[in-house]
């Protein structure tokens, strides 16, 4: 049979949830990491072929580049055009 002293115990009780914590903690941020990621999407401007990051329900955006205004064409009208 296997003896446990008191520290060892000790140091079981306390290792064993923070480990589990630090778990659910780590899959949670990788989680959170990738819907950022996710949420925000990449456009190559027109006129000078930077390539810029916008947030999903925006349809305009101004280009840090050469500050052309444009507008985001989706796939939808592309095909339609």
């Amino acid at each position: 049979m296997m003896r446990i002293t008191m520290p060892e115990a000790f140091l079981l009780y306390v290792a064993v949830p923070l480990a589990v914590l630090l778990w659910v903690w780590f899959s949670f941020a990788a989680r959170r990491g990738a819907w950022r990621r996710s949420a925000r999407k990449g456009v190559v401007c027109r006129f000078c072929g930077e390539r810029v990051t916008i947030p999903p329900n925006r349809q305009e955006f101004r280009c840090p580049s050469c500050s052309a205004e444009q507008r985001v064409i989706a796939k939808e009208e592309k095909g339609a055009i």
